[in-house]
């Protein structure tokens, strides 16, 4: 069996919150997203980047990688500190393509060397 390192706290933590009366699946479908969110980033070890990637109606997942091709492609340049532009891309992702951000983010990733071909630049590089 594998070891899980640093995240075995993290799992052994999340194990002990869901026995002892985090909301059950059918809980959180009542939920709005946002609020399912919300609750998803008080397990320990799940923050923003994990709880747009768990959470129905997928968020924008971005992280200092993407966050680098997505500065390209919104904002036409690399970003000299990709952590600090996550949340200028977020809101873009949100502008532009709503509540079907999360797809379209699968998509462009999915898709990044065709999109570097279209583009001219090489987006595969990150």
């Amino acid at each position: 069996m594998a070891k899980l390192g640093y995240r075995a706290k993290n799992l052994l933590s999340i194990a002990k919150t869901l026995q002892s009366g985090f909301p059950d699946a059918d809980d959180l479908s009542e939920m709005e997203p946002n609020e399912i969110r919300q609750q998803l980033m008080t397990l320990r070890g799940i923050g923003d980047y994990s709880a747009d990637i768990i959470a129905p109606g997928m968020g924008f997942p971005i992280d200092v990688w993407s966050a680098k091709i997505f500065n390209i492609l919104f904002f036409g340049k690399e970003p000299e500190f990709p952590r600090a532009e996550i949340p200028r891309i977020k809101k873009e992702a949100e502008r532009r393509w709503g509540k079907w951000r999360g797809h379209a983010f699968v998509y462009i990733l999915n898709d990044l060397p065709n999109i570097s071909k279209r583009l001219g630049i090489d987006l595969t590089r990150f």
